[in-house]
């Protein structure tokens, strides 16, 4: 059985010592048959190319949020240190260069200057980032900010802001909605022998509803996130690992969302979107408090916090989402007061008065 180049490659990279021997020898043992083709692939390999420049808006952001990048100079300097700038040199034609334009710029300034204008200019659209076209100085903004801390894609900001423009008074199930639609989302794909299972976690684990169709990534995803915050028991291997995706990103996506709604003033949604990354990561711990953490349906678009040891009391008639008492670490940066009712009830209801930090 033959060999992967990738095998070979790997075998290969550990000849020679590093500290002792400035070169290495390998030698492969094959049929002559799959002489030729381990020859071509070790010899005539094609160049890696660098796909940069679809992801040079948010690593501009993190320049710029890093305090890297104050102008579009310094962002075209950065941007002559990257693997992109090399094959640029090295292979120009791959990314839109002719010869005319390498000719009468060698060291490709106008084009490192126009892509890095560019990208600003998206970030600036999305309210990323400020830029002025006459000094090209770049200033951050509090949602570009947020999405370099949360590793947000600035498709996904885009995406926030027009969904949160449409729905000013938002419930509980249009906020997951907005969180599904983020662009870290985009690769849960639904598989045709999913949909069976997908439609009964509908009916069965969505008390909130769902906006979306399940035929599609945001739809699937809200159904799985809604059927993982119920503890819902799921079979499909691969709705499991989706599942499990979406368990460990949903939190960070809720906690970006709640930064920025909390610097856009809104303090509804900033609520909202902090009670339920709290549920999510609470469910994803898996300890015992996190049990009673669930969704629950009804009429009314206000969320309650409730803490109780008898999960069967937890009952209310409007949307909610039922969180565990947290523990003092938790609420760093916040003051708990604790109003007990009577003993035979063991009841207790929590008011947090809320000082936001950027890392709460």
């Amino acid at each position: 059985m033959d060999l992967s180049i990738l095998d070979v490659q790997q075998i290969f990279g550990r000849a020679g010592r590093p500290q002792f021997d400035s070169f290495g020898e390998a030698h492969l043992i094959t049929s002559h048959a799959s002489l030729q083709r381990y020859v071509n692939l070790l010899v005539h390999q094609s160049p890696i190319e660098s796909n940069f420049i679809k992801q040079l808006a948010d690593h501009l952001n993190a320049e710029v949020v890093g305090g890297t990048v104050c102008n579009i100079n310094e962002a075209s300097q950065w941007l002559q240190y990257t693997y992109l700038y090399v094959r640029m040199l090295k292979n120009p034609m791959a990314y839109g260069i002719d010869s005319a334009v390498l000719d009468s710029d060698p060291a490709l300034k106008q084009k490192t200057t126009e892509l890095v204008s560019n990208a600003a200019k998206l970030l600036d659209e999305r309210r990323m980032l400020r830029y002025d076209p006459k000094s090209g100085n770049l200033a951050v903004t509090d949602h570009g900010r947020v999405a370099s801390h949360f590793y947000i894609q600035n498709e996904s900001v885009a995406a926030f802001n027009e969904l949160l423009a449409r729905i000013p008074h938002a419930t509980d199930a249009d906020l997951i909605h907005v969180i599904c639609n983020a662009c870290e989302f985009v690769n849960v794909k639904v598989r045709q022998e999913e949909l069976k299972e997908i439609d009964q976690l509908l009916v069965s684990s969505c008390p909130l509803g769902v906006t979306a169709t399940p035929d599609t990534s945001p739809g699937k995803s809200n159904i799985l996130l809604q059927s993982f915050i119920n503890g819902t028991r799921i079979t499909s291997f691969t709705l499991i690992s989706d599942t499990n995706y979406i368990a460990s990103n949903a939190g960070r996506v809720a906690r970006a969302l709640f930064e920025m709604c909390l610097r856009r003033g809104n303090a509804g949604h900033a609520n909202k979107f902090l009670k339920i990354a709290k549920t999510v990561d609470k469910k994803g711990e898996g300890d015992r408090g996190a049990k009673d953490g669930r969704l629950e349906r009804s009429d009314s678009s206000i969320p309650h916090t409730t803490i109780t040891n008898h999960p069967s009391r937890a009952r209310f008639a409007s949307h909610s989402l039922v969180v565990p008492l947290p523990s003092p670490s938790v609420c760093r940066g916040s003051s708990p007061q604790y109003f007990p009712r009577p003993r035979e009830s063991r009841l207790f209801f929590l008011r947090i008065h809320h000082r936001p930090s950027r890392h709460d």
